[in-house]
């Protein structure tokens, strides 16, 4: 029987191991969340400088179109003869400032510049260059550049949502000798941005908002043309001509159509939607993985209004991440490697154990172990007062077999009679082959009355059994069986019952010779 004290400590050591080990692999884990996070906000860092590059770009040049174009004599005494003026004399002045604007406007196109929108002091349409027959509707309730550039006079800048199209703009107030007069909106798509962003920084980005914020504000009849249900949330459209320019890129579509297909993704990112905050998706597909950032737009308000949406290979991510699977893969290997000593020296500790308490030819426990084991029932006895008894037996007549058949056939029904004494006892006894052809048996917790009927039956199973061919006749055995008596010693036990043995043989063998001790 392998010592369970060896088989216990080896379990613990390996669940300390595995729990050391696991704590490590989880801090490797929290490692990588916490450079992975790090990463993610270097993203929002980049593509947030990115962005307000770009707008300072398209600030600068609205600024150059308003001081040598906009902001000359003529233009301005239009505009502050219109905001006197009927409405018949209005269509005159619009139509005399197209024809001013219109060369000019064409050239802004060019630079990306979609809108270029007059409103008079009182905050009503004067002209659309982007939609020329559209006018006259009251800008301030739905324009908030425009109410801030003439309630209090001065430029603003945002973006913003418009009857026709959002776009950030560039609002200057508008002065005819040193009088208020209106003012005049210079902005640029996102679709302008988006172009901008993948041509300098070669960056496929899509443009969504807030389907109240559309909702509100657009003409209802030019709604279908402008926009689309996004399918990352149906909170939100998506702006139909930032689609279609990535779309004609070619860039990443399918990674597009992967992303729209998978519903837990759609799901997450729905739910980061609603803190109005920007963020950072890590995607895995197609053997790369990948940032989407959500860059949050917030109008001139400062209320949250949209997302910028950026796709990009992430080198950084995958290097974080080849980094820590590496690292948990070299901790699982550490960890069957000790679990395999932990193993391997258990083994070794059964074997040396088995070279020990085992007897190599029967299989069953040694003499080595008898002492042992004796010595465990004497403490039971003197902590529990629980008797034990003890037999000793030996084959009749064993050297007539070996003379006769040999010591190969000796050894086999040595081998034999062990394993029907085995399978004979209970489960809690234990049996030791003590020497030669001579065992003992243990009988724990058993007094002599119930030895007695343990070693009758051993006896009669082994007279009674039927050994091969080659030994004729049958085999007896004689037993001595004693009972523990209080503070005797494991040597006088055995002596008691070895002495009990010769008289069982003396009387005529093949008998059990059972005595408790004289007290």
């Amino acid at each position: 029987m392998v010592n369970k004290s060896a088989r216990n400590r080896s379990i613990i050591l390996a669940i300390l191991i595995t729990i050391v080990l696991s704590l490590f692999a989880y801090y490797l884990y929290k490692d990588y969340k916490g450079n992975l996070a790090e990463n993610n906000k270097a993203l929002l860092e980049k593509y947030n400088e990115e962005y307000s590059t770009i707008i300072s770009g398209y600030r600068k040049l609205s600024a150059l179109y308003f001081d040598e174009i906009i902001n000359d004599e003529q233009i301005l005494k239009i505009i502050y003869e219109a905001d006197k003026s009927d409405e018949a004399s209005k269509d005159e002045l619009r139509n005399e400032l197209i024809s001013l604007m219109d060369n000019s406007y064409s050239k802004m196109k060019d630079n990306n510049f979609r809108q270029l929108h007059f409103a008079l002091s009182d905050s009503t349409s004067f002209l659309r260059m982007h939609k020329k027959d559209s006018y006259g509707d009251y800008l301030a309730d739905v324009r908030e550049t425009v109410a801030i550039s003439n309630n209090e006079q001065r430029y603003v800048e945002g973006f913003e949502e418009g009857r026709v199209f959002n776009g950030y703009r560039f609002e200057y107030p508008l002065f005819h000798n040193n009088e208020h007069i209106g003012c005049v909106d210079v902005s640029v798509s996102f679709l302008s941005v988006i172009e901008l962003m993948d041509q300098s920084f070669n960056i496929p980005t899509q443009f969504i908002i807030k389907k109240t914020v559309v909702d509100n504000k657009v003409w209802e009849e030019i709604i279908g043309d402008n926009y689309k249900i996004s399918r990352v949330s149906d909170d939100y459209y998506y702006d139909s001509a930032c689609s279609e320019y990535i779309s004609s890129t070619g860039k990443y579509i399918n990674l597009f159509e992967e992303i729209n297909d998978d519903k837990d993704l759609r799901y997450k990112i729905g739910n980061l939607l609603k803190d109005d905050k920007s963020f950072v998706i890590n995607y895995e597909a197609r053997n790369n993985r990948y940032a989407i950032v959500f860059k949050n737009i917030n109008n001139v308000q400062g209320e949250s209004v949209g997302y910028l949406e950026f796709y990009d290979i992430d080198n950084e991510a995958e290097r974080l991440y080849s980094g820590m699977i590496t690292e948990l893969m070299l901790v699982f290997s550490l960890w069957l490697l000790i679990l395999m000593a932990i193993l391997g020296f258990y083994l070794l500790n059964k074997e040396i154990q088995n070279m020990s308490y085992y007897d190599k030819l029967t299989g069953v426990l040694n003499r080595n172990k008898l002492y042992e084991s004796i010595e465990r029932d004497i403490k039971l006895n003197e902590r529990y007062n629980q008797e034990f008894s003890l037999l000793i037996f030996d084959i009749d007549n064993f050297k007539k077999i070996n003379d006769k058949y040999g010591h190969l056939m000796g050894d086999r029904v040595i081998k034999e009679i062990a394993d029907l004494v085995q399978s004979n006892i209970r489960s809690t006894d234990l049996l030791f082959r003590f020497g030669g052809d001579e065992f003992v048996v243990l009988l724990s917790n058993t007094e002599i009355a119930e030895g007695k009927v343990v070693s009758e039956k051993i006896r009669q199973r082994i007279s009674d059994y039927e050994y091969p061919e080659e030994v004729k006749g049958k085999t007896t055995i004689s037993i001595g069986l004693t009972e523990y008596n209080t503070n005797e010693s494991v040597q006088e036990l055995l002596n008691r019952a070895d002495k009990l043995l010769y008289k069982a043989k003396e009387q005529g063998r093949n008998r059990t010779i059972a005595e408790k001790a004289k007290s």
